[in-house]
């Protein structure tokens, strides 16, 4: 029910504001689906997006609190 009322509002607000993003899509589809969710946000293209597990705790990369 909560994930039924997350989309509709989505969909209330609009394309330009709200992306549903389905799981299943990611998954099956992660290259297509980082691009269309980066594209929305207008954040530039990395390739580094699907592979961020390797840069964890790495220099210039991703810091995990503990």
């Amino acid at each position: 029910m909560a994930m039924e009322n997350m989309y509709f509002q989505c969909l209330r607000v609009g394309s330009t504001r709200c992306l549903p993003v389905f799981y299943e899509q990611l998954v099956l589809h992660p290259e297509t689906m980082m691009r269309n969710i980066l594209t929305f946000l207008d954040v530039a293209w990395h390739s580094a997006v699907l592979h961020h597990e390797e840069l964890i705790n790495k220099p210039g990369g991703i810091s995990l609190s503990k």
